[in-house]
Formats: C-alpha cells, structure tokens, sequence
C-alpha cells in the first residue's frame, strides 16, 4: 500500500494558499514549514527533501489520536536506525489537496508535528521561495522545466548538488530542513585541507543562522554549483565524538549516508528553489 496517495475528502488547511497556491511559511519560521491542522488539531508540517519518509511526532499522534498501525520499520537516516512504529491512515491537505498518508514513522520529536519526507514529495513539484517565506505545492506535470544545477543520489537515495568549494568538487546534500550554516564531514575538511577562519557562533546567530556551539566554524573562499558563484562561504564540522551529530541534522553527513556534506541554509535563504525529485531536477533563481 503507497505511503501517500490523492484522496479526496475534507480536511482544513491552517494557513489557505492564495490564488497562485503560495502558502506563507509558519510564524517565526525561516525555512519550509507551513501550519496545518489534522483531525482538528493544529501543528507545525516541516518540507524536507533530505529524509526517506513521512513521519510525525508521537506527541501530535497523540493529540490528534493518529493510532500507530500494525507495522513497524527501522530507517538508517532518522533516529539512529531505531525500530519505529508506523502510524495508521490519517489526512492532511497539503495547499488545498487532500492528502492521504500512511505509515508515516512515529518519532518522539517535539515542536515540529509532522514532517514531510521524500515518499510525498516524489509525488509532486515543490517551488520554495525563501526570500518571501513562502512555498507552493504543483502537480507532476509542472516538471517541464531544465534544472540548472547537476543532481545525483546518494547512498540512501537521498538528493546531492554538485558543487566546488575553494575549486574542489564535492557532492552536498539538498536538506531543505537545515537552519544553519553548510554541514561538512571531517573527511573532506581533512582531505582538502580546510582550516579557515573561525567564525564565532555570536556572529552567526545575529546573521540569523542557527549554530551549536560544539562544531568548528570556518570561512571557506567560495562555493559554486550550476550558474552560481558565493565568495566567503560559512561552513561547520562537527567536533569530538559521534555523539556530536546528534540534534544538528549533522549525522545526515556521516560517511555512512555518502556525499561530503549539507548545502544549508546560509546559501537556500536567498534563492527561490523548485524541485521535482521525482525526475531529479533542481532549478535555482537569485532574487
């Protein structure tokens, strides 16, 4: 049975798209997460391209009395591979459409309600226009456009641009869920020899950029992917122990997923994106 399928029936959208099917990003949010409301009840729903399924929080699941379902399954790239339930039928009208979701992976997360994964996001054109905090949801067929940067999987499917940083080529994760700076592993900040200037975590959060204190910032010289060329790019590797992944969308960079990092948030923040991923193409416009 499909993770997500079209179904019509009624649902309530907390935040209405307008007549070109924008719906303004929740309050307070920067990056791609709109307002929505299941089975009465309000939550935050967070766009990201990075994770392999759907999932919601146990916490919501419970106010909005979404059952866990028979089943349940491990996923390498969410929750340190845990064994998680999977949730039962429950519908969310996702800018106007009703969507039916199933099996969307309970996990004990809090602030964040849902998350839309992979599984949904194959189904449709997703255009995010960062600078006015918005996104829209398109059909399939909207997919006639050329991507204008190159895109491949990585070892758990995930999308990965191509890029250059300070002229060498690397492959960094699409997360659309990132708040920070670009994630790099150690592996490629050691083969490269990157040891920029450290930027102070104080500097970053006043830019608007959320950093923890137990990475190592750095100023690398430039980053290029498809027409775009950025100078004195920001990027962060995590220090210490594994343990240091945790919580930062950082263990998405672990050698174990491929790819040498994540292309955050510094560098999405000023582009409106469309993706299709279910014909792997990616466009970027500088507004």
């Amino acid at each position: 049975m499909p993770v997500a399928a079209l179904f019509l029936a009624a649902s309530v959208l907390a935040q209405q798209p307008d007549e070109a099917g924008w719906i303004p990003f929740a309050e307070s949010e920067d990056r791609p997460a709109i307002e929505v409301t299941i089975n009465d009840k309000k939550t935050i729903a967070l766009i990201d391209t990075a994770i392999s399924v759907n999932a919601v929080s146990t916490e919501f699941a419970r106010e909005a009395g979404i059952e866990p379902g028979p089943q349940t399954r491990s996923y390498r790239d969410i929750h340190d591979g845990k064994e998680l339930p999977l949730s039962s039928k429950f519908i969310l009208d996702l800018g106007g459409n009703p969507v039916e979701l199933e099996n969307a992976a309970m996990v004990p997360a809090q602030g964040t309600g849902l998350i839309v994964g992979r599984p949904l996001l194959n189904m449709v054109v997703l255009q995010i226009d960062y600078p006015n905090r918005r996104l829209r949801f398109l059909p399939p067929d909207a997919a006639e456009f050329e991507g204008n940067v190159n895109i491949r999987r990585g070892r758990f499917n995930q999308p990965m641009i191509e890029t250059r940083i300070n002229g060498k080529r690397t492959w960094m994760t699409l997360d659309t869920s990132g708040k920070g700076v670009c994630l790099l592993t150690d592996r490629i900040v050691g083969k490269h020899k990157w040891r920029g200037p450290e930027v102070s975590v104080d500097a970053l959060r006043a830019a608007g950029l959320e950093v923890r204190p137990d990475v190592r910032t750095m100023q690398l010289d430039s980053l290029e992917f498809g027409p775009f060329h950025i100078k004195d790019v920001v990027a962060a590797t995590p220090t210490g122990a594994e343990a240091a992944y945790d919580g930062y969308g950082a263990g998405r960079i672990h050698e174990k997923f491929g790819g040498d990092g994540i292309l955050g948030f510094e560098i999405m923040r000023h582009f409106l994106v469309t993706i299709a991923l279910g014909s792997d193409k990616v466009h970027l416009y500088a507004q």
